[in-house]
C-alpha cells in the first residue's frame, strides 16, 4: 500500500524557494531522497510538496545535502471510498507525445477536459462541474530530454463509481507524465487530512 508525505516547504530556504520557482528542480531533490528509485508520484502546490510512496524516503539525505526545506508529515490517504461519494479534486493535465514526430502537443485547455471526460470511467469515478485554467510553464531536463511543460490544471468535483478502481487511481495518477508531476490527483475534502 502507497504511503503519503506531505512537505510544508519553507520560503525562508534558497532550496524551497528554488524548488517553488522551478519546479523541475523537484526531480532531483525526489531521487536525492528516494534510494530504492520505487515511483514516487509528486505534486508542488503553493508551498506544499506532496509525494505519493511505497517505500520510506530517505530524510538523512535531505539533511547531509545541506537542503533545509521544511516539515515533513505523513499524511494518511487510506480511507475508504463508497459508491456516489462525490469529492473535490484538483489534477495536473499530462501533455502528450507524438508518437511519428516524438514532438510535444500542448493543447489548449478545453482540449484537457475532454481528455479527462474519456479516461474517467476507466478510472472508477465520473468528472462533475470541472474547469480548467493554464499554470505557469517550466523546464524540465532530463539526460535524454529537455521540454517545456505548460500544465493545464483540472479541477472541480468527481463521483466515485467504482471504488476499488478510484482508490488505485489514487495510488498510480493519470496519464503517462507522472513522473513529471502531472496526472496525480488531490482531493479537497474535509475528511481527507493533509
Amino acid at each position: 500500500m502507497f504511503q503519503q508525505t506531505i512537505i510544508d516547504l519553507n520560503p525562508r530556504s534558497s532550496t524551497a524557494w528554488q524548488l517553488i520557482q522551478e519546479p523541475d528542480r523537484v526531480h532531483h531533490t525526489v531521487r536525492l531522497i528516494n534510494p530504492s528509485q520505487q515511483r514516487v508520484l509528486w505534486r508542488l502546490h503553493g508551498t506544499q510538496l506532496a509525494l505519493r510512496h511505497r517505500e520510506p524516503l530517505n530524510w538523512q539525505a535531505l539533511e547531509r545535502d545541506g537542503r533545509l526545506l521544511g516539515e515533513h508529515r505523513s499524511a494518511s490517504p487510506s480511507f475508504m471510498f463508497e459508491r456516489g461519494t462525490e469529492l473535490h479534486f484538483n489534477v495536473l493535465a499530462y501533455i502528450r507525445r507524438r508518437p511519428r514526430t516524438g514532438s510535444w502537443i500542448v493543447q489548449r485547455p478545453p482540449a484537457y477536459l475532454e481528455w479527462l471526460q474519456r479516461c474517467a470511467s476507466d478510472h472508477g469515478f465520473q468528472a462533475l462541474d470541472v474547469q480548467a485554467l493554464t499554470q505557469i510553464s517550466y523546464l524540465v531536463r532530463t539526460s535524454s530530454l529537455s521540454l517545456r511543460l505548460q500544465p493545464v490544471e483540472l479541477m472541480g468535483r468527481l463521483r466515485v463509481n467504482a471504488p476499488e478502481t478510484f482508490a488505485q487511481t489514487m495510488t498510480d495518477g493519470l496519464g503517462r507524465m507522472r513522473a513529471y508531476g502531472c496526472g496525480l490527483v488531490l482531493l479537497k475534502d474535509a475528511r481527507v487530512q493533509f
